[in-house]
C-alpha cells in the first residue's frame, strides 16, 4: 500500500514540475513575442507602412517614431499643409534614435536567450525593463482609450513574467529527488512477486 502511495506521490510531483516548467516556458515565449513584434513594428515604422502590430514595447517604437517625425521622413500629408514651416533635424538624429531602440531590443533578446539557463535573474531583469516601458507609456501617453489594447498587453506580459518567477520559486521548493515511474513499477512488480511466493508457502 505504501508503495502505491509512493507511486501516486511521484506522479503528482512529476505533473506539478511539468506544469511549473511550462509556466516558465510561457513567460519566456511571451518575452520573445515582445521582442519580435517590437522589431517588426520598428521596421514598419521606418518604411512608413500603415500596418502596425499592437503587441510591442512602447519605448523602442516611440524612439523610432520620434526619429522619423523630426527628420521629416514621414509623407508630406503627415505634417499638414504648411510643410515649409517645419525645421527638420539631420538624419543622424534618426540613426541615433534607431540605435537606442535596437539596443533596447538587444537587451530584451539577451533576457530571452540567457533566461534559458539562468531564468530567475534574467526574468527579473526583463520584468523591471518592461515595467519601466509600461510606466513610460502611462506617463507619456496618459490614460487614453486609443492605448487600451496596449495597456492590456503590457499588463498581460507583466503578469506572465511574475507567474514565471513564482513558478521558479515553487520549482526550487520541490524535492530534488523524484521517483521515476518505471522504477516504482519495478518495485511494485517485485512486491507482488514476493507476496505471491508468500501465499504459495
Amino acid at each position: 500500500m505504501g508503495l502505491f502511495n509512493k507511486n501516486q506521490n511521484a506522479n503528482v510531483q512529476i505533473s506539478q514540475r511539468q506544469m511549473l516548467e511550462n509556466t516558465v516556458k510561457i513567460s519566456r515565449n511571451n518575452l520573445l513575442l515582445v521582442l519580435l513584434f517590437s522589431a517588426i513594428n520598428i521596421i514598419l515604422r521606418v518604411t512608413s507602412s500603415d500596418t502596425y502590430f499592437l503587441f510591442s514595447a512602447y519605448v523602442p517604437l516611440l524612439l523610432s517614431a520620434l526619429g522619423m517625425e523630426l527628420t521629416g521622413k514621414y509623407p508630406p500629408e503627415f505634417y499638414g499643409e504648411d510643410l515649409s514651416s517645419y525645421v527638420f533635424l539631420d538624419d543622424s538624429f534618426l540613426y541615433i534614435m534607431l540605435g537606442i531602440a535596437v539596443f533596447i531590443l538587444g537587451v530584451y533578446a539577451l533576457c530571452w536567450v540567457f533566461s534559458k539557463k539562468n531564468p530567475k535573474g534574467w526574468l527579473i531583469f526583463a520584468l523591471v525593463l518592461f515595467s519601466i516601458d509600461t510606466a513610460m507609456m502611462l506617463l507619456l501617453a496618459g490614460i487614453s482609450l486609443d492605448f487600451l489594447v496596449d495597456y492590456l498587453f503590457h499588463g498581460w506580459v507583466i503578469v506572465s513574467l511574475i507567474k514565471g518567477l513564482s513558478a521558479l520559486k515553487k520549482l526550487k521548493d520541490l524535492p530534488e529527488e523524484i521517483v521515476e515511474a518505471d522504477f516504482v513499477e519495478e518495485e511494485i512488480a517485485q512486491e507482488e512477486e514476493t507476496a505471491a511466493v508468500t501465499v504459495e508457502e
